[in-house]
C-alpha cells in the first residue's frame, strides 16, 4: 500500500487542480454601418481566422441603390 501511495504522489506531484478554473481569451463584437443582407457566410462557429480572411459576402444591391439615390 505504501508503494502504490508513493507512485500515485510521484506521478501526480507536478498537476494543477482547482475548483473554480477559467479561460481567458478575446472578444470581438462586429458592427455593421449600414443594414445589409449576408449573401454567403464563409466561416464555422469556433473557427480560427487570420487578419484579411474574408468573412462573409453581402448583397450588394441595396448599398448601390442608397449610393445613387445620394448621387441623384
Amino acid at each position: 500500500m505504501l508503494i502504490v501511495a508513493f507512485w500515485f504522489w510521484f506521478s501526480t506531484r507536478n498537476e494543477d487542480t482547482t475548483d473554480d478554473a477559467f479561460t481567458e481569451g478575446d472578444e470581438v463584437t462586429i458592427t455593421p454601418k449600414t443594414t445589409v443582407y449576408v449573401v454567403k457566410l464563409l466561416v464555422n462557429d469556433n473557427q480560427r481566422v487570420k487578419k484579411g480572411d474574408l468573412l462573409v459576402e453581402i448583397d450588394s444591391r441595396d448599398t448601390l441603390a442608397q449610393r445613387d439615390q445620394a448621387k441623384a
